[in-house]
């Protein structure tokens, strides 16, 4: 009800409360009440928000829509930048590929994923290297990797393990 009376009469969201309610929500499982508060615009969307869906998506597969959903209203570089990191920290992987697909961040570095996906199980290194020679073809019209890219490590152990 704060939330709500906050946002008729205009007044700023105190982004604390905002994580507290996510928070408790995300704790009792409540997932469906989250997703229509965020849906409903009386959670504010911002780069915080966005950070604290994609750590319920363990717990919660559709936080990770939902919080493209809000990086897509946000528009802003810096927040994706941060939800990038995020996932990689976390070693999400491939939804770091959907983050990028979705988001269309053709000048994302390639470089940090594919060590990351590197030094796990071959079956994920092939899926992210594939997803950025897919990515190389559709932005530059090419699969190979740049020389500044400095991914010919990547090319090499790829084409050692086909």
């Amino acid at each position: 009800e704060l939330l709500n009376s906050q946002q008729q009469h205009a007044l700023p969201v105190d982004e604390g409360v905002c994580a507290c309610l996510i928070g408790l929500l995300a704790d009792q499982r409540c997932y469906f009440q989250l997703q229509d508060l965020i849906e409903r615009r009386v959670l504010p969307d911002s780069a915080a928000m966005v950070a604290q869906l994609l750590e319920l998506t363990p717990h919660y597969e559709d936080a990770f829509e939902l919080a493209l959903d809000m990086l897509r209203r946000i528009g802003s570089p810096a927040a994706t930048d941060a939800a990038l990191h995020l996932l990689l920290k976390q070693g999400k992987l491939l939804a770091s590929c959907r983050l990028i697909r979705q988001q269309r961040l053709f000048s994302c570095s390639p470089k940090p994923l594919l060590e990351a996906a590197a030094a796990r199980d071959a079956d994920l290194f092939r899926a992210v290297y594939l997803f950025f020679v897919q990515r190389n073809e559709v932005w530059r019209g090419s699969a190979a990797f740049l020389p500044e890219e400095g991914c010919e490590d990547f090319t090499a152990l790829f084409e050692q393990r086909e």
